[in-house]
């Protein structure tokens, strides 16, 4: 059996062959990437103490490199910097000194091997003397780590797991709706976006709820979330909600703002993806030019 090689063929081999490599590689750097570096779990812990109370709580520390590391471990208390919720660290607390006098580690330095893990345990004690409400502190395991080329400088790799203490007593969880956005029209994914402050003493997670109903009230749909608002912040709490169907369509939202009575508010929005609308401009304009034709031609039998 004899091959015909033409240009189209060789181009498409190669084209295949172009791809392949272009996979191989990638795959190998997401490995690559995902089997690097210190990583920590939990991520998150929210939990309540009384003053002058400790708990032990425990930390996997990993290793994913293929190389031993000295890990140290540290506490800061973190802060949002804006509405986004950014973080900042800082080194104090409001009351009850440094944060290491709240957490105390068993192990604050050690050696982990290669592609291995530990599971750290360390107290939190809170300060008798310290007020209710809520305390924010990052449990961070850094590593002091060379690069492979020789003369480079050291890098810091330091990841933390963050703690959402609320100090139990007298607390408030007081929630409220500054602004609330959401489109008229769309193309796509209605997008919708609320500034919520919390201003109680600790804080609260917001749980939400989208509804989606037709021009009759049958309902079509519905998106649910949350997000965790701190004390003495406002939070931009934006998600999504999927349409299918071109129309018209309302949509009641219903926002958790902890002990507060939650926020209710309704939207109509018209849902017009591009694909419809294209369909609706051919429709209209072929319209149109029919109108246009049959009017010609009776203008022409007028005269």
């Amino acid at each position: 059996m004899r091959f015909i090689h033409t240009p189209a063929i060789v181009w498409g081999i190669f084209l295949i062959v172009v791809i392949l490599l272009l996979v191989a590689m990638c795959g190998h750097s997401v490995f690559a990437a995902s089997q690097k570096g210190l990583t920590v779990s939990p991520l998150r812990t929210e939990l309540t103490v009384e003053p002058g109370r400790s708990v032990t709580k425990e930390m996997r520390v990993t290793n994913r490199s293929d190389q031993p590391i000295e890990v140290s471990m540290s506490a800061k208390v973190f802060k949002t910097v804006n509405e986004q919720y950014d973080y900042a660290f800082i080194d104090r607390q409001n009351d009850g000194g440094e944060p290491g006098d709240w957490v105390r580690f068993e192990d604050r330095t050690f050696t982990l091997a290669a592609n291995k893990s530990t599971l750290l345990r360390y107290q939190l004690a809170v300060p008798l003397k310290a007020e209710p409400g809520g305390r924010y502190i990052s449990v961070f395991a850094s590593t002091l780590a060379s690069e492979l080329k020789e003369g480079a400088e050291p890098s810091v790799q330091q990841v933390g797991s963050l703690l959402y203490v609320t100090v139990a007593g007298d607390v408030t969880r007081t929630g409220s709706v500054l602004g609330f956005t959401a489109p008229k029209a769309t193309t796509k994914d209605v997008a919708w976006s609320a500034q919520i402050r919390n201003s109680g003493s600790t804080h609260f997670r917001t749980k939400y709820v989208a509804t989606v109903s037709s021009m009759f009230g049958m309902r079509v749909g519905e998106a649910v979330g949350d997000a965790l608002i701190l004390p003495g912040t406002v939070r931009l709490v934006s998600d999504t909600v999927s349409i299918k169907t071109p129309g018209m369509y309302r949509i009641d939202y219903v926002l958790g703002l902890g002990d507060s009575p939650a926020h209710k508010q309704s939207t109509w929005v018209v849902y017009m993806p591009v694909y419809a609308a294209v369909i609706a401009v051919i429709i209209v304009g072929s319209l149109v030019l029919s109108s246009f034709s049959v009017y010609k031609h009776k203008k022409r039998r007028i005269h």
